[in-house]
């Protein structure tokens, strides 16, 4: 009788365990937080081998949704100062927040101002833009 008992809560517990485990792959936020910065680095592989004109843009739009899967916000269509704001709110360090607003700054201008780039000047973007989706993929 004790050992049926036994097994019986051992099975219980390992079916709890498997619904508990397959409930939490099917919310789609906690999916979209934890694969963040895998979607991020697929597209900036894609982008890298794709020499587009407007690869500023592109840059901008995959930190803009790294920062919205990372954080469950929308960082669409927010100022800087809300940008900023809202990267507070996760309780990031300053000097990580004012890189991270500083790159965004930087492709708006490229992307206004696209004389100024050149090949060199594009890989270095790019990888500022990796480096910053790394430094805050650890950070979040």
């Amino acid at each position: 009788m004790l050992l049926l008992l036994i097994n019986l809560g051992l099975l219980l517990y390992l079916i709890f365990n498997y619904i508990l485990e397959k409930v939490e792959k099917l919310n789609p936020l906690k999916t979209k937080k934890q694969k963040a910065y895998q979607i991020a680095a697929h597209k900036l592989k894609k982008l890298h081998h794709k020499k587009e004109k407007d690869r500023s843009i592109q840059l901008y739009n995959i930190l803009l949704e790294f920062l919205s899967n990372k954080t469950n916000h929308s960082f669409e269509s927010k100022t800087m100062p809300q940008i900023n704001e809202l990267l507070k709110q996760k309780n990031l360090d300053s000097d990580l927040i004012e890189k991270t607003i500083s790159m965004m700054e930087k492709l708006s201008y490229i992307n206004y101002a696209p004389s100024t780039k050149d090949k060199a000047d594009s890989d270095k973007i790019y990888q500022d833009v990796l480096d910053c989706i790394k430094l805050l993929n650890k950070n979040l």
